[in-house]
C-alpha cells in the first residue's frame, strides 16, 4: 500500500501511518461483514465444482460406448447432468439447517447418477457421448 501511494500519488508517509491505514481498512471490512458474502459465494461455487468433478470422474471411469460419430463440442449429457445436479445442490443449500450441510455430497451423487443415466440414454439413441477429441 505504501509503495502504491508513493508511485500513484507521490505521497510519502512513515511506515507506522501505513500500518494504521491497513489496520483501519481491515477493521472496516470486518465490520461490513464482507467475509460472510465471500463465504456464501464460495459455497455456491463449491456446489457447481463438485457437480463438475463428479461428472468428470464418471466420464473417465465409465466404459466408453462404441461411437463411430465425431465428437461434439458440448456434451449434452454432461451439461444436462451438471445443471440438474447444481439445481439440486442449490435447492438443498437454500433449505438451510442440516440439509444445507449435505448439499455438496448430494450434488456429487446426483451429478454422477444423472450423467451415467443421460450418457447411456444418449448412447442408446445413437448420439455422440464424448466431448471434443
Amino acid at each position: 500500500m505504501e509503495s502504491f501511494a508513493e508511485t500513484a500519488f507521490r505521497l510519502h508517509l512513515p511506515k507506522w501511518v501505513w500500518a494504521c491505514v491497513a489496520g483501519t481498512i481491515a477493521y472496516a471490512l470486518m465490520l461490513a461483514d464482507v467475509f460472510a458474502y465471500i463465504l456464501q459465494a464460495l459455497a455456491y461455487q463449491g456446489i457447481f465444482v463438485v457437480a463438475w468433478v463428479a461428472i468428470a470422474l464418471v466420464h473417465i471411469t465409465g466404459a466408453e460406448p462404441e461411437d463411430p460419430q465425431p465428437a461434439r463440442a458440448i456434451n449434452p449429457a454432461g451439461l444436462g447432468a451438471w445443471l440438474i445436479a447444481s439445481a439440486g445442490g442449490l435447492a438443498l443449500h437454500f433449505t438451510g439447517g442440516a440439509a444445507a450441510s449435505f448439499s455438496a455430497p448430494a450434488t456429487f451423487v446426483i451429478a454422477g447418477l444423472a450423467y451415467a443415466v443421460l450418457r447411456r440414454r444418449a448412447a442408446a439413441l445413437g448420439q455422440p457421448t464424448r466431448g471434443p477429441a
